[in-house]
């Protein structure tokens, strides 16, 4: 996701830190703990709660990438690798979410559609069962 006023909305939950970040939970608290993920506990709470913020984690990810960059490539001077790096992974992000977007939307239509059809065969066993009633009590007036 793009930083700056695109993106005000905290992040809740660990599933939602780690899907923000493309990675899976425990990573995430690893990365809390061994790497100093800059994570928030409401009313300092150990366990339990947290929140995040998608601008702190985007500049957290920049000092990571610069940090292990600068581990692997000395030297580096304009850090041009490292602007790409975070660049494909913020777009990554966004494909990611635009992504999960879609899935909810074709999901939801998709329980519109089982709702509509369980009405349709409702509606049609209602009318074969009145059919199969009257034609009973027809052919007992003969």
């Amino acid at each position: 996701m793009e930083t700056g006023s695109r993106n005000p909305k905290m992040l809740g939950s660990w599933k939602e830190i780690a899907a923000y970040l493309g990675k899976g939970v425990r990573t995430v608290q690893r990365w809390e703990n061994d790497l100093g993920l800059p994570v928030r506990r409401p009313n300092g709470a150990a366990k339990g709660l947290v929140y995040a913020s998608p601008d702190e984690l985007d500049r957290w990810l920049r000092i990571q990438w610069a940090r292990r960059m600068g581990a692997t490539i000395k030297g580096l001077g304009s850090g041009t690798e490292l602007n790409v790096a975070v660049k494909a992974s913020q777009e990554l992000r966004h494909a990611n979410h635009k992504l999960v977007d879609e899935l909810l939307q074709n999901l939801q239509s998709l329980r519109e559609q089982c709702a509509a059809l369980v009405e349709a065969s409702t509606q049609t066993r209602k009318a074969k069962d009145m059919l199969a009633r009257g034609g009973a009590a027809w052919r007992g007036r003969k």
